[in-house]
């Protein structure tokens, strides 16, 4: 994965480098402006041991700073909350990742696109769950051990969990979907190390790539029978699966590589049941 977010990152660098105006720094922050839209977004912030909070301002240059760009805010090890302002109206889907000790993320009531539910950022609607902070229930000591694990209840409603939504999201032992979920996005709970128990509704459709990528905790999967799409990789160095049960029929389902569970990307035993 260090190869992936390397390649990322040098994506992201020469797509904001190519832009007209250049990186402008402000603090611990960049910004890119878009003279398509009159606006600045966010391309990268420092992670500081100083700073626990980051509060991404309404306005940079007196204009709007209306976006978080991919990696914006990444592995980032001191930080403890987000304060997402009223003007951002897009986050891409890397925008906020990897951030360890993060507890909360804040977002301004007169924002139109995004809210915040107990410090976890849905889309407005909240209709799907865009970013679950690592931090969020959990407790860690000074020296970075994790002292208490978390359990998160999905929103009532919510239909997609996002890429990306629980990324390396160690701390997470228990997720419980609502029945409304139609769709988990890849690598939507990748790397969840600690997690041992989730729950995979009846309405559930597809599941992306990476999705469970790492989840080393799983040992018992059972699949609704509404599912149709299994994404590449999906339970890749998910190994001590033991038990798949998938209720759809195997003909009806659209299956990418390798999608069953692997030890890098070697076969393990594992059961699989269908229908």
């Amino acid at each position: 994965m260090k190869r992936l977010f390397a390649i990322l990152l040098a994506a992201s660098l020469v797509l904001f480098l190519s832009a007209s105006c250049g990186r402008e720094k402000s603090g611990n922050m960049e910004f890119v402006y878009d003279a398509g839209t009159d606006s600045y977004t966010l391309i990268y912030y420092a992670d500081s041991a100083a700073v626990s909070v980051l509060a991404i301002p309404d306005t940079f240059n007196e204009k709007a700073v209306t976006a978080i760009g991919q990696l914006a805010i990444g592995s980032c090890d001191t930080l403890e909350k987000i304060i997402i302002g009223k003007n951002i109206q897009s986050i891409d889907k890397w925008g906020i990742v990897d951030c360890r000790y993060l507890r909360e993320i804040e977002v301004d009531a007169a924002n139109e696109h995004f809210c915040s539910l107990d410090g976890v950022l849905y889309s407005k609607d909240r209709t799907k769950l865009v970013a679950y902070p690592n931090a969020n229930t959990a407790a860690y000591a000074k020296d970075g051990k994790l002292l208490k694990t978390a359990s998160y209840t999905v929103a009532p409603g919510t239909k997609i969990i996002g890429h990306c939504a629980f990324y390396k999201c160690y701390a997470l032992e228990k997720a419980v979907l609502p029945d409304s979920v139609q769709e988990i996005e890849d690598r939507a709970f990748h790397k969840c190390e600690s997690m041992t128990d989730i729950n995979f509704p009846e309405g559930l459709r597809s599941i992306g790539k990476d999705a469970f990528l790492g989840c080393k905790g799983l040992e018992e999967v059972t699949l609704p029978s509404t599912i149709r799409v299994l994404g590449d990789y999906v339970f890749y160095n998910a190994d001590n699966i033991r038990t798949l049960r998938i209720k759809a029929p195997e003909d009806q389902m659209t299956l990418g590589f390798k999608w069953w569970p692997t030890s890098a990307g070697r076969e393990t035993y594992v059961e699989v049941i269908w229908g």
